[in-house]
């Protein structure tokens, strides 16, 4: 059974593009890094979407790592693979239409 790890994680949602708050959303209490993957516990996208991890070290945006289509509506037990790439940060990018509409930083610390 993979532990959990305690994860430093910070939100911010982008108002969408007519500036409405957009209901697409990143829940990050139960994020799960043990394996060779994120394990997003639930992800709710308006619309079609699409879901990238980056590598996040220093806080500073590089490398796409990997990328998942989600379905509208509830989306549980999301899996983005890492592909074995060794982490310190990652930041996961909710994209709606092109368009990010929520985002979360993930500490592997």
């Amino acid at each position: 059974m993979n532990a959990l790890k305690t994860l430093a994680v910070s939100a911010a949602l982008v108002a969408g593009a007519m500036g409405a708050a957009n209901a697409s959303t990143i829940y990050t209490s139960d994020i799960d890094t043990s394996g060779a993957q994120v394990e997003f516990g639930t992800i709710v996208a308006d619309a079609p979407a699409t879901l990238a991890l980056y590598d996040y070290t220093g806080g500073v945006k590089g490398k796409l790592i990997s990328t998942v289509n989600i379905d509208a509506g509830y989306n549980s037990d999301v899996r983005v693979p890492t592909n074995s790439v060794v982490l310190q940060e990652v930041k996961a990018e909710l994209s709606v239409g092109g368009a990010v509409v929520d985002s979360a930083v993930i500490d592997y610390n």
